[in-house]
């Protein structure tokens, strides 16, 4: 008998122990990630990142902006410093005019298929956007998915399709700033992807080809490692927005910095007067609480980038040539692989297999258990009953005659 317990105390312990390590592993919520390439999608607006195109040496650089800046190289703390100077930026309107003309830029912009060009050039108002970031000044995004031509646009089977920029004579910005990012990123791309440098020569025509690779990533969310939909910089932007509107009832145009933005505020929200202007971009620039966490987001995409240069094949025009290296996709997915259900098949098992138990034999123990208290009870209740005494009966019988 003393060995019958000791081994049934033992097993109690290991199946203890076991249980234990399977609940912190169900609580800890632990992730597996599976690795598949697909190709990318049909619709080259929906394939293709945004591509947005900076110079933050020649916006910074401005002599007006030296003048009255305070050297920080911070855009929003560049111009509220000039607007406090009262040398430069006096009129709220005047912040529309810090992007130049994108005609003046880019003279052309065409869609290889892979048989043909499709030229977007008389699109440019739909698929430009005026973006400020607060590590480059004023910029350029551009947006395929908005060319709703695009969807009777077919790529041509085994082909890589691509997008022809042919820079404009006498540009400006001969020292750009390329970023390649998703739909909601565009603030922390610079922290997350990095900017590809790009050098342009009047002298040397020459075609910059970019090589993209695309990956997405998907991501649930968990207690030891929760996620976010928005990246910190992205969200911090969308909070200083709501923030800004909630308190002046109006909105800044040099605070839009990518599509993230759109759905922010209502559309038709009057601009910022210049003293509330004023005001308000000081706040932000002071405000420190937050909401915002620096954390993973469920879901991004990401592109990795490099650049080779070759001769131009368009006579005397710079061209900066976006392609992809590789056409297929690579998909992240981390899923949490010991949720309840593995939980309780293990817990099944560790029954099983150390005490010899289910959950039947524990359901049928606990009604035997029931059952012979319910009959113990019944038992001591007939004990106290009353007890009754039977008389016999008189059978007088006839007879007849």
């Amino acid at each position: 008998c003393q060995a019958k317990n000791l081994s049934v105390f033992c097993l109690i312990l290991l199946f203890l122990w076991w249980g234990s390590n399977a609940v912190v592993r169900y609580w800890s919520q632990p992730l597996s990630t599976d690795i598949s390439y697909n190709y990318g999608e049909a619709n080259p607006g929906n394939q293709f990142p945004l591509i947005t195109l900076c110079n933050y040496k020649t916006f910074f650089g401005n002599p007006i902006l030296k003048e009255c800046g305070d050297g920080s190289w911070d855009f929003i703390s560049e111009v509220v410093s000039c607007m406090k100077s009262n040398k430069t930026f006096k009129e709220s309107n005047s912040m529309q005019n810090l992007h130049l003309e994108i005609g003046n830029l880019v003279e052309m912009v065409r869609l290889w298929t892979g048989l043909e060009y499709v030229n977007m050039q008389h699109l440019d108002e739909k698929i430009w956007t005026r973006v400020f970031l607060d590590d480059f000044g004023p910029c350029y995004m551009f947006d395929l998915s908005k060319v709703d031509k695009l969807n009777n646009v077919t790529i041509a089977d085994g082909k890589r399709p691509g997008l022809e920029f042919v820079m404009a004579e006498d540009n400006p910005w001969q020292n750009p700033e390329i970023i390649l990012h998703a739909r909601f990123d565009l603030p922390d791309a610079k922290r997350l992807i990095g900017f590809l440098p790009l050098s342009f020569s009047d002298k040397t025509k020459e075609v910059h080809r970019v090589l993209l690779r695309k990956k997405i990533n998907k991501k649930e969310s968990t207690r030891k490692a929760p996620c976010v939909k928005h990246e910190y910089t992205t969200c911090r932007n969308i909070e200083n927005t709501v923030s800004i509107f909630d308190i002046f009832h109006c909105s800044i145009p040099i605070l839009y910095s990518g599509q993230h933005m759109d759905d922010v505020i209502p559309k038709g929200t009057p601009n910022c007067s210049y003293e509330i202007m004023l005001e308000a971009l000081d706040f932000i620039l002071k405000r420190e609480s937050t909401n915002c966490l620096l954390v993973q987001t469920c879901e991004n995409t990401r592109f990795s980038s490099k650049e080779t240069i070759e001769g131009t094949w368009i006579e005397n025009k710079t061209v900066v040539y976006v392609v992809f290296e590789n056409p297929e996709v690579e998909y992240h997915h981390s899923y949490i692989s010991y949720d309840f259900l593995s939980l309780v098949g293990e817990i099944g098992g560790l029954l099983g297999l150390t005490l010899g138990a289910s959950v039947l034999t524990l359901f049928e123990s606990f009604l035997k258990s029931f059952t012979c208290q319910r009959m113990t009870e019944g038992k001591g209740n007939q004990q106290k009953s009353t007890v009754f005494t039977v008389q016999p009966l008189t059978l007088t019988t006839e007879v007849a005659g």
